[in-house]
């Protein structure tokens, strides 16, 4: 089973869309920004203060390679997740 992703800018709608898809597709939901704040033990606002933005978007990644590791998922992405090479 493929991973299908939604990207796009707060507010737009992917943890919506998201959370339907998984319940028609039977796949998990998650949330990349939920994530990253479970293992960081800190809240996105309280990264980009104290580590700042690079720290944020090299969690992100690294978030994000984890989860397209495990099983098949509906995974909502923040728009800034597209400016990285990895």
């Amino acid at each position: 089973m493929l991973n299908i992703a939604l990207v796009g800018p707060m507010g737009s709608g992917k943890t919506t869309v998201g959370r339907v898809l998984s319940s028609q597709l039977g796949y998990q939901f998650i949330d990349v920004d939920q994530y990253v704040e479970k293992k960081a033990e800190k809240s996105i606002p309280e990264i980009f203060s104290s580590d700042g933005e690079d720290a944020f978007r090299q969690l992100e990644s690294e978030a994000l390679i984890e989860i397209l590791q495990g099983s098949a998922a509906i995974i909502s992405c923040g728009g800034g997740i597209v400016l990285r090479e990895e």
